[in-house]
């Protein structure tokens, strides 16, 4: 087998931001096999967050939390020569808080196709309402992916790129806003600094703050992390020829 192949993927998790990349590559390819390259990487932070209603001076027995987060990554495909069946790149992220949940993908193809929904390389707003609940549920997940492949040509002379950057997937911006409310449901007036520590149960975030500005170290261990970056290999050689096939995974 003529050329050289990239594989490339990796997910990262602290409290409050999610770090994805993957990237695949294909240089010079003359070798007559068909073949595809596939790279994935998935993270998530799961936690209940408790409220520190011991904290809370303000009337209420009801209350609406707004709250933000930044989303922001790229995609870049391309793909020629002989033989190329073309590159592929794609986002993924979703979000449950309280009662509130959404979330958007985007992709690409190295043909032009681009298919898009949610936010991106921007602000999430939203909200949700709790009910001087004990603990309420937070959930942040999101996945990159990369692919490409060539056909079986004898003349192939294949050269692709597919890369899916989430570099600051998602990172936390902290409450926005609150309204309390009594339990009639009427709105009560609320002090300008009324403030509640949200505290992440595993991570002991405080999420009523924002994570903009990242650890210098990750400590993953502190929430519930699942950082997976997979990245594959097929070839299929021409009939009668032998089948190779490689593999590769990164963690």
């Amino acid at each position: 087998m003529d050329g050289n192949l990239l594989l490339y993927s990796n997910a990262t998790a602290s409290s409050g931001n999610l770090s994805l990349n993957t990237t695949v590559g294909m240089n010079q390819m003359t070798d007559w096999s068909s073949g595809f390259l596939s790279s994935l990487a998935r993270g998530s932070i799961v936690e209940s967050v408790a409220p520190a209603w011991h904290l809370w001076l303000a009337p209420g027995e009801s209350f609406v939390f707004e709250y933000e987060f930044r989303v922001t990554g790229g995609l870049y495909t391309t793909a020629g020569g002989i033989g190329s069946a073309g590159s592929s790149a794609g986002l993924a992220y979703a979000y449950r808080l309280g009662d509130s949940s959404g979330g958007g993908n985007w992709s690409q193809h190295s043909a032009g196709q681009v298919a898009q929904s949610g936010v991106w390389n921007g602000v999430v707003k939203n909200s949700f309402t709790v009910h001087k609940d004990p603990t309420f549920d937070l959930e942040l997940a999101a996945a990159a992916n990369s692919g490409g492949s060539k056909a079986y040509n004898p003349g192939s002379n294949v050269t692709l790129l597919g890369i899916a950057d989430f570099s600051h997937t998602l990172t936390w911006l902290g409450i926005t806003g609150v309204q309390a409310f009594d339990s009639e449901g009427n709105e009560l007036p609320l002090p300008p600094d009324a403030y509640l520590p949200l505290i992440g149960q595993e991570s002991g975030f405080n999420y009523w703050r924002s994570a903009e500005a990242p650890a210098s170290v990750p400590e993953p261990a502190t929430v519930l992390l699942l950082g997976v970056g997979l990245a594959v290999v097929g070839l299929v050689g021409r009939a009668g020829a032998r089948r190779q096939r490689q593999r590769a995974a990164t963690k």
